[in-house]
């Protein structure tokens, strides 16, 4: 069996003919050595040790001496770690479990570590896990661990000194990676918001109306759209400027929010624009909805002179397939509201193809 170096006693650690290899079983390791070598929990105890915030390890090591000195070198530097005796243990831990450094032996039994390196690799999502694979010497071992897709080799007899080293790269890298996924997560976000009301632009209002349209024909459910437009917008910015007409749309931004639901989808079209998705809700309940923001925002108290808005309603058959449809008929139905006067409500009726129930509130 191989030897593994303590830099702690500057000797190879023991290494007999009949040590024992670890139980294939899953060890969950808090922070003190007393799990491994010392008294076990029991396997209750293992499958509920709760999982600790920060980074998690993975040893992936049949050799107990190895094992051992790895969970007493890593337990120092992470939150939690965790030790299985095989391959097919470790591939079920990384399907439950955020594991960001695995450290794992080429020739443990089950899976082998370059296969478990392989589906590491093959799986999709944002998270990286960093692998230290470590076996036997030579270039040729080295190049095929890389080629499966290990970060980093580190050849037997392990040397925990060499091992420090290594994990502290290691960190360095994840944390880089981590940084990284932020930053495109905020930017992701970025590239979805209207940076001056805070809620959807108009690409992510359109994904949103592809995706609820497609949801709403496979349930046989409604699919409601309100439009609305702020009334002479154009002639209160040229009186007040636009940081006032700003405070305007910042305002009806917040309106909306105050009367929609959690999985409505808000929206700022253009310009003065918005649109709200009212996903499983029928006309009645789209022109309620429309006519309490309409009045809301009539009786706000604007700083400089009062503001209205008109409304565009329409509601999308179950069966329909086309998205777009839905929002030529809120448009169509807008347009008539600002012909009839503005400051109302009007719906479309997709039978007649026509805006009906133009209904004028206030002046």
């Amino acid at each position: 069996m191989p030897e593994l170096t303590d830099v702690r006693e500057s000797i190879p650690l023991p290494v007999g003919d009949g040590e024992p290899t670890l139980p294939a079983e899953v060890l969950t390791c808090p922070l003190s050595s007393r799990s491994i070598g010392g008294e076990r929990p029991s396997g209750r105890a293992r499958e509920a040790a709760p999982a600790r915030e920060g980074t998690t390890v993975l040893v992936a090591e049949d050799h107990a001496p190895t094992v051992r000195a790895l969970v007493r070198l890593v337990e120092t530097r992470v939150h939690s770690v965790i030790a299985v005796a095989d391959g097919t243990r470790a591939w079920s831990v990384l399907r439950r479990r955020r594991v960001s450094l695995v450290i794992v032996g080429r020739a443990i039994p089950g899976l082998d570590g370059l296969e478990l390196c392989r589906r590491i690799r093959a799986r999709r999502g944002d998270h990286y896990t960093y692998i230290i694979l470590t076996g036997e010497g030579g270039d040729g071992h080295r190049l095929e661990g890389l080629h499966a897709g290990a970060d980093d080799f580190l050849a037997r007899p392990l040397d925990l000194r060499e091992m420090t080293a290594r994990l502290v790269i290691a960190r360095r890298i994840l944390a880089m990676q981590e940084g990284l996924a932020r930053k495109n997560a905020e930017l992701a976000r970025l590239a979805e918001t209207d940076p001056l009301t805070g809620l959807c632009n108009r690409r992510r209002f359109d994904e949103a109306l592809r995706m609820h349209a497609s949801l709403a024909n496979r349930r046989g459910l409604p699919l409601a759209l309100a439009m609305l437009d702020v009334d002479h917008f154009k002639a209160y910015n040229d009186a007040f400027g636009h940081p006032a007409g700003d405070g305007v749309l910042h305002g009806i931004a917040r309106l909306l929010r105050d009367d929609a639901r959690a999985h409505d989808v808000l929206a700022r079209y253009g310009g003065e624009e918005f649109a709200a998705l009212l996903p499983a809700t029928d006309a009645t309940a789209a022109r309620a909805f429309a006519e309490r923001l309409r009045a809301a925002i009539e009786a706000a108290d604007w700083p400089l002179c009062p503001i209205t808005a008109s409304f565009g309603v329409a509601t999308l058959d179950p069966v329909a397939s086309d998205p777009s449809a839905l929002v030529r008929m809120a448009d169509a139905a807008l347009y008539r509201s600002k012909r009839l006067g503005r400051n109302r409500v009007t719906s479309f009726d997709d039978s007649a193809l026509t805006p009906k129930n133009a209904t004028q509130q206030g002046s």
